[in-house]
C-alpha cells in the first residue's frame, strides 16, 4: 500500500456530495434508498461523498457512476479527551450498490476512527481501489475498526500503470469480517498492511468464503490473501475461500512473533507466475496456529513454505497436486521427504483431488481481458475423490456453500454432499366400521395406506382376503379393485412421498 495521494479533483470541475444529517442509533437510522418505481437512483460525477462527522446513515441500491473516490473528510487528530466517534463518521451500511467509473485513487478511502462501516450485495467496478482503510497520523490511531465486507461483487479493479491497487485494503484496523466476496480482475484482492514502528497491531479478522480470480493489476504484490503485518498480536481466520490465477503467491501472511493464524479448507491454484512463486506462504517470524484441508494445485514454484520458528504451527491434512511438473514443499523435492523432514502433513495427500470440471487447471476459454470460464461449482468433488472423508474436524459445520458437513469433513471449501437414499415405504392400516355383527348385517372395511418413505411409489398393489364367515357384497369393492376367488386386489398407479389414500369392500355375516 502507498500513502495517500491523489490530483487535486477541482482542477477537472468535480464537486463534493455533502450528507448533512445523522440517524439516532442502529434501530434508528437515515436512509437514502434508490429503488423506488419509476426513479432510479443515480448519483454522478461527483468528486467524493462527504460524510463530516455523521452516524446511522443506511445507503440502498444507489449507482454512483462516475466518482473519483468515496471519503470521510474528518481529518483531525483524535485526542484522548475527545468524546467516542466525535470527529469520526461511523454506523455507514451500504447495500445493494453500484459503484463504477472511478476516476480517482479507489472508490471508499477509511481513516482511524471510521468505525463499523459495512458493505453487503455491492457491485465496484472499473476503478482504481475498492475498499480502503488506512492508518493516517497519528499512526498509533490504528486504523478503522470492525469493517465488514459481504457478498461483493469487485471487477476490473487496478491503475491505468503498475501502482497501487486492490479489492479491499485495509491498513490496520481489529474486528473485520470480510466474507462471501466475488473478486475477480484487480490488483492484489485482498490485503492487510501494518509495517509502521508503533502502530497498533491488526486484530482478530475473519477472510471467509470469498471466491478470488485473476488477480494481474497494479502492484506490489498482486497476491490473492496478503497480510503484511510487523506489530505483534492479533489472529486471523482465513478459510474456505477459492483462489485462482493470481501473479502472487495465493495466501501470505507475514507478521511479528504471536500472531495466531487458522488457515483451513481453501483453495490455491495457478500462483506466483510473476513474484514469489508460492502457494501458501507464512514469513517472518513465530507464528502459531494451524493449517488444515487445504488444497493447493500448480503454484509457480513451491506449494507451501514457513520461514522462522515452526514449533508453534500445526500443517496437516492438505492436499497437493501439480499438472505441469514437480514443485517443492519447504525445499524438499518429494512430498514423502517433505514429510519426513518436517513432520508436517503425516495425514496429507499428494494427489488429484478430482474435481467435476474437466481438467480445471488447464488454460481455460476467456471472455474478454482476464476472465476464464471457471465458477465455484467446478470445485465440488466426484464421488472418487481422494479428498472425501480425509481432513480435520477443526470445528467447521458448514461448506462454501452452506452445506452441512457430513461425519468427517473433506479437504477443500466444498463438501462432497453423497446423493440421498430415496426409498419409498408403503404403511398399510385396516379397520372396520363394527367391532360385532349379527348374522345378515354388513361390515365394511377401510384399508388405508400411506407413503412414509423419501421417495415416490409406483403401481402399489394392495391384497385383502375375504373374512371367514362373511360373504362379499357384490360391487362393494372400491378404486378399481378386483375379486378372484377370496383374493381382493388393488392396484394403486403412484402414491408420492408422504402422500396417502384409502380403498375398501363391503361383507356380509353368514
Amino acid at each position: 500500500m502507498h500513502s495517500l495521494a491523489y490530483p487535486n479533483p477541482y482542477d477537472a470541475g468535480y464537486r463534493p456530495f455533502i450528507i448533512k444529517a445523522s440517524g439516532f442509533s442502529n434501530q434508528y437510522p437515515i436512509t437514502i434508498r434508490g429503488d423506488y418505481a419509476g426513479h432510479p437512483g443515480v448519483i454522478e460525477h461527483a468528486y467524493e461523498l462527504t460524510f463530516q462527522t455523521k452516524h446511522f446513515l443506511s445507503f440502498k441500491n444507489i449507482t454512483f457512476d462516475g466518482f473519483g473516490f468515496l471519503a470521510d473528510t474528518g481529518s483531525l487528530a483524535i485526542t484522548s479527551s475527545d468524546p467516542p466517534d466525535s470527529k469520526r463518521s461511523t454506523d455507514i451500511i451500504f447495500d445493494g450498490c453500484t459503484f463504477k467509473n472511478g476516476d480517482g485513487y479507489g472508490f471508499f478511502q477509511l481513516i482511524p476512527g471510521n468505525d463499523r462501516w459495512t458493505f453487503l450485495n455491492n457491485t465496484f467496478m472499473n476503478g482504481a481501489n475498492g475498499i480502503y482503510t488506512y492508518l493516517g497520523s497519528p499512526i498509533g490511531d490504528g486504523g478503522a475498526d470492525f469493517l465488514t465486507v459481504k457478498n461483493n461483487v469487485f471487477k476490473h479493479l487496478g491503475p491505468a500503470d503498475p501502482g497501487d491497487a486492490h479489492a479491499i485494503g485495509c491498513q490496520g484496523g481489529f474486528g473485520h469480517v470480510i466474507e462471501g466476496n466475488s473478486i475477480e480482475d484487480t490488483g492484489a484482492a485482498i490485503l492487510f498492511w501494518n509495517t509502521y514502528s508503533g502502530s497498533k497491531p491488526l486484530g482478530t479478522t475473519i477472510i471467509r468464503g470469498n471466491f478470488i480470480k485473476d488477480v494481474h493489476n497494479g502492484n506490489p504484490e498482486r497476491g490473492g490473501i496478503t497480510i503484511w503485518d510487523t506489530a505483534e498480536n492479533g489472529n486471523f481466520i482465513i478459510d474456505h475461500n477459492i483462489v485462482l490465477n493470481t501473479d502472487g503467491n495465493g495466501i501470505t501472511v507475514s507478521s511479528r512473533p504471536n500472531k495466531s493464524v487458522q488457515i483451513h479448507n481453501n483453495i490455491i491454484m495457478n500462483s506466483g507466475p510473476v513474484k514469489y512463486g508460492t502457494g501458501l506462504s507464512i514469513l517472518n517470524g513465530q507464528v502459531t496456529g494451524a493449517i488444515y484441508n487445504n488444497i493447493i494445485i500448480n503454484p509457480a514454484l513451491i506449494f507451501i513454505k514457513v520461514d522462522g520458528d515452526k514449533s508453534g504451527l500445526k500443517i496437516d491434512n492438505n492436499l497437493y497436486f501439480s499438472s505441469i511438473g514437480d514443485k517443492k514443499w519447504f525445499g524438499y523435492t518429494s512430498f514423502s521427504a517433505y514429510q519426513n523432514g518436517t513432520g508436517f502433513d503425516l495425514h496429507g495427500i499428494n494427489a488429484d483431488p478430482l474435481f467435476v470440471s474437466v481438467d480445471p487447471w488447464a488454460p481455460a476459454k476467456t471472455i474478454g481481458l482476464n476472465s476464464p470460464l471457471r465458477i465455484p461449482e467446478d470445485f465440488k468433488f466426484k464421488s472418487t475423490s481422494p479428498a472425501i472423508n480425509a481432513g480435520f474436524n477443526w470445528g467447521q459445520i458448514n461448506d462454501y456453500f452452506g452445506s452441512p458437513i457430513q461425519g468427517t469433513p473433506d479437504i477443500g471449501p466444498i463438501e462432497f454432499q453423497s446423493m440421498p437414499v430415496i426409498t419409498p415405504n408403503i404403511a398399510l392400516t385396516k379397520s372396520a366400521n363394527k367391532t360385532q355383527a349379527s348374522q345378515g348385517e354388513e361390515i365394511t372395511y377401510t384399508i388405508t395406506y400411506a407413503n412414509t418413505g423419501t421417495g415416490g411409489a409406483t403401481d402399489v398393489v394392495i391384497t385383502d382376503s375375504i373374512p371367514t364367515g362373511t360373504t362379499y357384497v357384490a360391487g362393494s369393492v372400491s378404486n378399481g379393485g378386483t375379486l378372484s376367488g377370496a383374493t381382493l386386489t388393488w392396484t394403486i398407479a403412484s402414491v408420492a412421498s408422504g402422500g396417502s389414500g384409502s380403498v375398501s369392500f363391503r361383507v356380509k355375516t353368514d
